[in-house]
């Protein structure tokens, strides 16, 4: 999953759909990375305003139901997987 602000996209005085379709671009060469590379890639792969003129926020999430994906770190952070109950 992920999830951004406008600052990712958006762009003072250019058409959102321009920055929405260079979100997309850059998306489509995202393979198999962890979740973290995603963020990285996705934000390194934007053209951003310098200085930034807007919140710039990516936040990326991999989610797996296999129980065992959990483990100790979940746990810390007061997760379960579903079915279980701790």
């Amino acid at each position: 999953m992920v999830l951004y602000s406008d600052g990712l996209i958006e762009r003072r005085g250019e058409d959102l759909l321009i920055g929405m379709e260079q979100l997309r671009r850059v998306a489509s060469m995202v393979q198999d990375w962890s979740a973290s590379d995603i963020r990285e890639q996705l934000a390194a792969g934007m053209p951003l305003e310098h200085p930034l003129r807007d919140d710039l926020c990516v936040l990326t999430m991999h989610y797996s139901a296999c129980p065992e994906a959990v483990g100790a770190a979940g746990e810390q952070l007061g997760l379960s997987a579903m079915g279980q109950h701790g």
